[in-house]
């Protein structure tokens, strides 16, 4: 992971003080079991997003979600602010069924 992604503590400042720290922890976080995204995937890649796994391979998705509560958003900066329900739940199902199995 680059390290200059999550927050940025004082090490960032200490070792790279003319960068710029981005993206916000350096994790993606969503709630599954409740359908809500605590996380936005970005969509401003005409509509989609990139995911790298940890088998090394990457994948870009076209998100399928639009309208005021959809998936597709325009970046915004500081991004989109607390858990969003996943309605419909159609681009929130995709990222469950690629990122993990029930235990």
């Amino acid at each position: 992971m680059n390290h200059l992604v999550g927050d940025p503590c004082p090490l960032l400042d200490e070792f790279n003080p003319d960068y710029v720290q981005v993206i916000n922890d350096g994790y993606y976080m969503n709630r599954f079991h409740e359908y809500k995204w605590g996380n936005m995937p970005a969509s401003y890649h005409d509509g989609a997003t990139a995911l790298s796994y940890a088998d090394g391979h990457a994948a870009t998705h076209h998100w399928k979600v639009t309208g005021e509560h959809g998936t597709i958003r325009p970046p915004v900066k500081g991004a989109v602010g607390g858990i969003v329900p996943a309605k419909p739940r159609t681009d929130f199902q995709w990222i469950i069924d690629h990122s993990s199995v029930l235990k």
